[in-house]
């Protein structure tokens, strides 16, 4: 049901056609041409502080997404009290939410053409989330903190995504991503542990959840810090596009 080429795209506009075509074209005719990695295009991107950052955040990121969701079913139930069914419902629920927050929140991005800030402030809420989770005794208001924490994160993944895209260019992207995915997938190896850690020292999975807004608040912290390493502003052109 899609269409075979941009040229054809009736939701888009004459203008952005025309630039989606162009860029295709010129990303063609640059993967055509010969070219090599160089020890110099290695130490640029080791040496460049703005990879690290984003992949620090990345790692603390998927630390707070497996230090949860694999406990999850878990807590929920020891928490509320809910049946194996109606623990399933309730995290379908929050996955159809966390769905159109990540809809809403990158669609704002690009229309206010920003990036950080609209990863920042998901993680400041979702380390809030935990916190919340990690302390209450009331089930309702569990209920309300934990789908907190799942749409915030759902919500930054548009941003975050886009983010390396802005200073990762030419011929040391490759590079640069696979640097930035070595260090961020670490955090699929330290979210479970961390989880069962906590567990250990605190005695229960929902007292563990409150050792969560470590993770989140550092994840802030580096695209906090990356501000400071970016352009101001994203070309206009693509935004329109995005």
């Amino acid at each position: 049901y899609l269409p075979d080429t941009p040229a054809d795209a009736t939701w888009l506009t004459p203008e952005e056609r025309i630039w989606l075509q162009t860029e295709l074209s010129t990303a063609r005719a640059q993967a055509t041409k010969p070219s090599s990695h160089t020890l110099k295009d290695l130490h640029t991107v080791l040496t460049d502080r703005r990879t690290w950052l984003i992949g620090l955040f990345f790692l603390f990121a998927l630390t707070t997404l497996y230090g949860y969701a694999f406990s999850a079913p878990s807590i929920l139930q020891s928490v509320t009290g809910l049946s194996v069914g109606w623990t399933g419902v309730l995290i379908a629920i929050m996955g159809i939410f966390g769905a159109a927050a990540m809809l809403w929140n990158a669609r704002h991005s690009d229309r206010s053409n920003e990036r950080p800030l609209h990863i920042i402030v998901p993680f400041l809420l979702m380390a809030a989330g935990y916190f919340i989770a990690g302390l209450t005794r009331n089930p309702v208001c569990f209920v309300f903190a934990i789908p907190l924490t799942v749409v915030a994160y759902n919500a930054a993944q548009g941003p975050a995504l886009a983010l390396p895209a802005t200073f990762l260019t030419g011929r040391t992207a490759a590079i640069g991503y696979a640097v930035v995915n070595a260090v961020g997938m670490t955090g699929g190896f330290f979210g479970p542990y961390w989880m069962g850690r906590a567990r250990d020292l605190t005695g229960n999975y929902q007292h563990g959840l409150l050792t969560l807004a470590i993770p989140s608040v550092a994840a802030s912290s580096c695209i906090f810090l990356l501000r400071f390493y970016l352009p101001l502003k994203h070309d206009r052109q693509a935004q329109s596009f995005e």
